[in-house]
């Protein structure tokens, strides 16, 4: 139904050209909504020893 670029014609609505707003728009929300991860850096609990050496 209505033009095959909107409605995705004999592909269905993945052919459809809307989806790729709503990709942008679901790509935008996962990198505003998840944290942000710092991966190379010792935070300071890691820092601290393991073992306590002065027993």
């Amino acid at each position: 139904m209505g033009k095959p670029i909107l409605s995705g014609g004999t592909t269905g609505p993945e052919g459809s050209i809307f989806i790729l707003a709503i990709l942008v728009l679901m790509t935008i929300i996962v990198l505003v909504t998840l944290p942000k991860r710092h991966y190379g850096r010792a935070s300071n609990a890691m820092a601290a020893p393991i073992f306590d050496e002065s027993r």
